[in-house]
């Protein structure tokens, strides 16, 4: 965290100062490891540059210790903002990666995704505080006028603010996005549509062999047999939708969690399709039967309820469909076919008439 008086101190800090620092401190640490003793840095002056610029400065040289300073994100940021020699300098001498910036404002985003996840899952009005440094951090980064909340609650949507922050860093400064993007992408080596793609449970369970030009899994749902003859219940299919957007939710933002281990809970309340609570139980009991999830076991929630833990499954891709149900699909199907035929007629004769109809106004205009 940055008061006043150290942004003072960055912003009028010379590259001299720098490198005198760095050989005060390296002369206590000659000195060190020459005696065997240790050295007190706390009353050498010139070692406060150091401690401005980088998070990890010991109070005491020791000997035989190596020691890599470790630049603090937010002294770095300040220094790019308000001091850009001293900057170019660190960066041409490697002190300080030039991919910093970048990195940091990825730890930040990952810090915000996980605070509102253990929010979203907490019993009750839980609300978290953003660390300080952080929200420093985003507000020399982004616009003047936007605003840098201190705090989530249930309420705060954080990816709608993340994606406001990267619009603002987009225009401001767009070489630390191009550099964020690129860290993005290394992560999987992939762009960040298809890196975002397997991140999600989806790619793993419920997609098949359909092609597509990025690998969603919904093409492969709305193909399948088990999918389509749940048709004649359409809420059923909502709630598959639904239930399986909680897992990816869980699978790729929970800390710590192992959705294909443990599990997660799918109850009314957590269901955001408009259903009754026994249509929602008809509808579980459905989705289950047709492979796409299996329950692992029951758990005890904080209220006391027990409910059921469910994992992906894919099942569905073996699973039988009954000859009745295939019938259905089929005479739908047909039935589809025959109606789009007509209308294809139907369309193509009321061209003609109003085609007609019109060159008949405009003889009668002419007349």
């Amino acid at each position: 965290m940055l008061d006043n008086d150290a942004q003072e101190r960055l912003q009028n800090l010379t590259i001299e100062e720098v490198f005198q620092a760095v050989k005060e401190f390296k002369e206590c640490s000659k000195i060190a490891e020459d005696t065997g003793e240790e050295v007190s840095l706390i009353d050498k002056p010139g070692v406060l540059p150091l401690r401005l610029i980088f998070s990890n400065v010991p109070d005491v040289a020791g000997p035989s210790s190596t020691i890599k300073l470790i630049p603090d994100p937010l002294a770095v940021c300040y220094i790019w903002k308000m001091n850009p020699g001293l900057y170019k300098v660190l960066t041409e001498k490697g002190a300080v990666k030039k991919d910093l910036l970048a990195q940091s404002l990825q730890q930040v985003i990952s810090s915000l995704r996980d605070i509102a996840d253990e929010v979203k899952h907490s019993q009750g009005d839980v609300v978290k505080d953003i660390l300080f440094e952080h929200k420093q951090f985003l507000e020399m980064l982004t616009s003047p006028d936007r605003d840098i909340p201190s705090f989530i609650d249930k309420q705060t949507n954080v990816e709608g603010f993340i994606h406001l922050v990267l619009k603002d860093i987009k225009k401001l400064h767009p070489e630390i996005y191009q550099q964020y993007q690129r860290l993005c992408r290394s992560i999987t080596g992939d762009t960040p549509l298809t890196q975002a793609v397997k991140r999600t449970i989806s790619h793993k369970y419920f997609s098949g062999n359909i092609k597509s030009f990025c690998p969603m899994y919904l093409p492969d749902i709305f193909a399948s047999p088990q999918y389509q003859v749940m048709g004649k219940n359409p809420k059923h299919q909502l709630m598959l939708l639904d239930m399986i957007g909680l897992c990816n939710y869980l699978a790729g933002s929970r800390k710590g969690s192992s959705i294909e281990t443990n599990g997660f809970h799918y109850t009314w309340s957590d269901c955001r399709v408009e259903v009754s609570e026994d249509t929602f139980q008809k509808g579980v009991d459905d989705i289950i039967a047709r492979g796409w999830f299996k329950v692992i076991g029951r758990v005890q929630m904080d209220d006391g309820r027990l409910v059921k833990m469910y994992v992906p499954s894919t099942d569905w891709k073996t699973k039988q469909v009954s000859e009745d149900e295939l019938l259905r699909i089929q005479q739908y199907k047909a039935g589809k076919q025959e109606r789009l035929k007509d209308s294809k007629h139907r369309y193509k004769d009321r061209a003609l008439k109003t085609g007609c109809e019109t060159e008949s106004s405009n003889d009668i205009g002419h007349t």
